[in-house]
């Protein structure tokens, strides 16, 4: 049943009154404001955050195990299975990094490499060095020759 309107707090006070009977003991309300609450759209970063990161940031390390949200979101990990960076294999000159992903993601991603840490060169989709697998979902990153360093950076899509 509802209250009546009329302003004042008239309709919280009648709000589950009983008109007839003897008052319920096990009639109980809660009355909650807020503002509006939106629901992530499904496959988003938001989503998956939500599921698997406490709504954090894609930058943060929900389950501290070193590797960003956004690189796990993108590796198709969930917090029951979290992610694992696999090793840089290969000997001599040639040095790959093959990385699971989940191509559902909607992220933009790329590889960077280095020699001394301190500057950084992206290389992306369609460049020389990059193979992507879609079986199993995976990318294979050769190393350019020279570079010692190596990062993948993620940027979840809004």
């Amino acid at each position: 049943m509802t209250g009546s309107g009329g302003g004042g707090n008239g309709w919280i006070d009648n709000l589950g009154e009983q008109k007839f009977g003897p008052p319920d003991p096990n009639l109980h309300s809660l009355y909650a404001i807020s503002g509006v609450l939106t629901v992530p759209a499904a496959g988003t970063y938001a989503a998956w955050a939500a599921a698997h990161a406490g709504w954090q940031d894609a930058g943060m390390d929900f389950n501290h195990n070193g590797i960003p949200n956004g690189v796990e979101y993108f590796m198709g990990a969930a917090a029951a299975a979290p992610a694992a960076l696999p090793p840089l294999a290969g000997a001599g000159g040639t040095r790959t990094w093959t990385i699971p992903y989940d191509p559902t993601a909607a992220v933009t991603w790329k590889f960077q490499v280095s020699d001394d840490l301190a500057s950084w060169t992206g290389r992306q989709q369609g460049d020389p060095g990059i193979v992507i697998s879609p079986d199993p979902d995976e990318i294979e990153f050769t190393l350019p020759a020279g570079m010692t360093f190596c990062r993948l950076v993620v940027t979840p899509v809004p």
